[in-house]
């Protein structure tokens, strides 16, 4: 016959070890996926990083030809801009009672 203190502990060692399976049962699975997807998601970033990075390639190898502002064409042009007048700003707060 056993003494109740020994059940006792027997009966805690098989919880922990059925809390034990029970977590990796239903726990496990989630945290290989979640690995699983952090990969995919990292391979999306590095393929979207290569793809910046080739298009910063092929903007750095853009050369610009400065005579175009030397044309007299472009020398001709106008310049309409109007200034823009500063205007007060709205009330302080705007959801005050009107006065």
């Amino acid at each position: 016959m056993m003494s109740p203190l020994f059940r006792n502990i027997v009966f805690a060692l098989v919880l922990a070890a059925v809390a034990w399976l029970g977590y990796r049962f239903f726990f496990g699975a989630d945290e290989a996926a979640l690995e699983a997807e952090s990969i995919d998601a990292l391979s999306e970033g590095s393929r979207e990083t290569q793809a910046f990075l080739r298009t910063l390639q092929q903007l750095k190898n853009i050369s610009l030809d400065g005579t175009l502002f030397e044309d007299g064409r472009f020398r001709s042009l106008i310049d309409h801009r109007q200034e823009i007048v500063e205007e007060p700003a709205g009330r302080e707060n705007p959801f005050a009672p009107v006065p």
